[in-house]
């Protein structure tokens, strides 16, 4: 079973206001203001609230783009620092905007992403102040797996060794947020811990939507063997939205989120069941 989500405050009273404001340019430019005080000085600001910042987020990266053709694309990573900061993203005046922020952890050379949310319909008008309301949530995730035996299709539980099961995991956050591009991968090793090893072998390669891995190998058991529990993780890739040309840190999603404590998709492994065997008799 997945774990439920709980975060932790990083920073005590620290809330993250996006607020898109006009700059008098003669190019008629706004800006998206990003500010993650140490408490909140906006009270009357809608904000993101710190308990939707786990404790173990390094960053902020906030994107503000125009969904779908993605004319417009302005991207911003943001270290979370104990005195806050105030940063602003420069965008054309006038345009319908999605702005969308996501807090993750570095691992490694990775990002791993951990909480998202995003609004569409952003207005950014001359002399006028436009509030961003963002509640930053875990992506979703929905799983099955399933096969043929016999003839027959079945779905979800227990598995014989060696069968090849079709395996479709679902996880969307909205425009700009949806995966690009999926691994799965599987190991009778759980590696649910931030710091255990992504299984290899063991990758299989997904198409979307959902996001459908075909003949996924199971584990080979001898007769006599005790079933053996199947761990499944996925890594998802972001949309490139979401690259940030003055980072190096690229950010991948992990899900079931391990990062978040969460468990890994389980499958039970039976071994096979006995050959049929004949009667040799011999009469004299």
């Amino acid at each position: 079973m997945r774990k439920g989500f709980a975060v932790g405050i990083m920073l005590m009273g620290a809330v993250l206001t996006l607020t898109a404001c006009f700059l008098k340019q003669e190019q008629e430019y706004g800006s998206v203001r990003i500010t993650i005080p140490p408490r909140s000085t906006l009270p009357q600001a809608r904000v993101i609230g710190p308990k939707t910042i786990p404790a173990n987020a390094e960053f902020i990266r906030v994107a503000v783009y125009d969904f779908p053709d993605y004319a417009v694309s302005r991207v911003a990573t943001i270290p979370l620092l104990p005195g806050g900061s105030t940063t602003e993203i420069s965008v054309p005046v006038g345009r319908n905007y999605t702005v969308a922020a996501i807090s993750y952890m570095v691992d490694g050379e990775r990002g791993y992403a951990l909480t998202k949310d995003l609004e569409r319909g952003v207005q950014i008008r001359a002399g006028e102040a436009t509030p961003v309301s963002l509640d930053l949530q875990p992506w979703p995730l929905d799983v099955k797996h399933w096969g043929w035996r016999e003839g027959e299709t079945f779905e979800g539980g227990p598995v014989t060794s060696g069968e090849k099961i079709e395996v479709d995991a679902s996880s969307g956050g909205g425009a700009g947020l949806n995966p690009r591009n999926a691994y799965l991968y599987t190991s009778t090793a759980s590696f649910a811990g931030p710091g255990d090893a992504i299984p290899e072998p063991g990758k299989q390669w997904g198409s979307y939507p959902p996001w459908q891995f075909h003949a996924v190998p199971t584990p080979e058991l001898e007769e006599d063997a005790e079933p053996v529990t199947m761990f499944i993780g996925f890594v998802f890739w972001l949309e490139e939205v979401w690259i940030d040309p003055d980072s190096d840190v690229e950010i991948y999603l992990f899900q079931p989120n391990r990062y978040l404590g969460e468990d890994l998709y389980e499958i039970e492994i039976l071994p096979p069941p006995p050959a049929e065997g004949g009667v040799d008799l011999t009469i004299r």
